[in-house]
C-alpha cells in the first residue's frame, strides 16, 4: 500500500465520523459532516392525546405554557418546521415583566435585544429561565 493510501486510511479512521474525506486527482478534500438530528419522541396517555403532538411536531400545551410564563418578556416562534425554536426579547422588557408603556422608553434608551435559540421547547424553557436569572435588575 502506498504512503498516500496509508495516510488517507489513517485520516478516515481518525476523522471519518466527523468529516467526509475524499481524494480527487492529486488533491484531498474534507467536508464537515452535519451533526445528526436528535429523534423526536412523544409520549401521550391515549391516541387522541397523541394526535395534536403529531400534527404540530411539538407539544402545543408546552408552547402555551412557555408563552404564558414569559409573556411580555420574550417573543417565541419556530424557526422552520422541524428545526428549532427562537426567542427574541421584547424591547425593554426585564425579568420583572416591564409593561408595554415602559418598553418604548427602555427600547429608546438602547436596551439590547437578546436572542435565544434551542432545538426543542424543553431546552428553550431552560435557557429562558437561565436568561431571567442572569438578567440585570
Amino acid at each position: 500500500m502506498s504512503d498516500e493510501a496509508t495516510s488517507l486510511t489513517e485520516l478516515l479512521c481518525d476523522y471519518g465520523a466527523l468529516w467526509d474525506i475524499s481524494r480527487s486527482g492529486r488533491s484531498f478534500r474534507a467536508q464537515r459532516r452535519r451533526p445528526p438530528v436528535p429523534p423526536v419522541a412523544f409520549t401521550a396517555p391515549s391516541a387522541a392525546a397523541l394526535r395534536p403532538l403529531l400534527e404540530h411536531g411539538y407539544d402545543p400545551a408546552e408552547l402555551a405554557a412557555i408563552s404564558h410564563a414569559f409573556a411580555g418578556e420574550w417573543h417565541v416562534e419556530r424557526v422552520e418546521p422541524g428545526s428549532g425554536w427562537l426567542a427574541v426579547s421584547c424591547a425593554g422588557a426585564g425579568p420583572a415583566g416591564a409593561g408595554a408603556a415602559d418598553a418604548g422608553a427602555a427600547g429608546a434608551a438602547g436596551a439590547p435585544t437578546r436572542v435565544i435559540l434551542a432545538g426543542d421547547l424543553a431546552r428553550l424553557r431552560e435557557k429562558l429561565d437561565r436568561a431571567g436569572r442572569l438578567a440585570p435588575p
